[in-house]
């Protein structure tokens, strides 16, 4: 017969050891519940268009806000629908641009880290200028891709504007000197 104190201690720990799994069950629970807040609240927040990306499939499976607004398509529709089909892809450069983007993905699940310039026209036949920076995200199982896209659109045009100013009159937008003697050396050369 087993002692009545060692049966005792010995239900006071299978009580203790279940009570301290369920204990660290909760504790693993919220700690995968608050690293995906912060997740979410990094990816919402951030600067640029974030966009992850099914490679095996060529497929979004989330975007942010930012994305929301730069290709102009809400989160919801965006999520699930192969990135081809974005309209960003849409119009004269689309076969190009989706085998070029394509192309990058591979690049990115190889490890490397693309970064590139690109450009799509807007709903409103604009063109957009974009940074953008692949990198391959860690995935058990699955080929993720995270696009980030930078709009640069504003500081092309300011940077085509200075060119332009600085090579034209102001007054008459003719040709200056300086685009006068630019023009003659590639002529001459």
């Amino acid at each position: 017969d087993i002692p009545l104190y060692y049966m005792t201690a010995l239900s006071l720990s299978i009580v203790f050891a279940t009570g301290q799994r369920e204990y660290l069950e909760k504790c693993d629970k919220r700690a995968l519940e608050e690293s995906e807040k912060r997740f979410r609240t990094l990816v919402d927040n951030a600067p640029e268009a974030v966009l992850l990306l099914d490679a095996s499939v060529w497929t979004v499976l989330e975007a942010n806000p930012v994305a929301e607004r730069l290709f102009e398509v809400p989160c919801e529709t965006m999520r699930g629908c192969a990135f081809d089909r974005l309209p960003c892809f849409e119009g004269p450069v689309r076969r190009g641009a989706v085998e070029i983007m394509k192309e990058r993905i591979r690049r990115a699940m190889t490890d490397e880290l693309p970064a590139f310039e690109w450009h799509f026209f807007s709903r409103d036949n604009d063109r957009v200028y974009c940074k953008v920076h692949l990198v391959r995200f860690p995935s058990a199982g699955t080929e993720l891709v995270r696009a980030s896209f930078t709009d640069v659109t504003a500081g092309k045009r300011a940077s085509s504007h200075i060119r332009y100013l600085v090579t034209h009159d102001p007054l008459t937008g003719l040709p200056n000197r300086a685009a006068f003697e630019r023009f003659m050396n590639r002529v001459l050369l």
